[in-house]
């Protein structure tokens, strides 16, 4: 019923109700502190993923890139 990635989550918020706030305080500068520099590293590789695919010859390529650079140009041209 339970998938092992469930198991693992239910398992850390378990944990982290358990320790409370000191227990975060000894982890803080191993979990905490790094997460927005691994999430802009997460993020930028998703991106380059989908940005290789965008040319995958179902011949949809040019909409997206037509739709990107409306939006692009759309904000652009607006004062702030």
């Amino acid at each position: 019923m339970l998938s092992g990635s469930i198991v693992l989550l239910l398992g850390g918020f378990a944990i982290g109700w358990a320790t409370g706030g000191k227990g975060l305080a000894e982890i803080f500068s191993f979990i905490v502190s790094p997460f927005k520099g691994v999430l802009c590293l997460f993020l930028m590789v998703m991106n380059f993923g989908a940005g290789s695919r965008l040319h995958d010859g179902s011949g949809r390529s040019g909409v997206w890139a037509r739709a990107g650079q409306v939006a692009g140009t759309g904000r652009l041209h607006h004062p702030a």
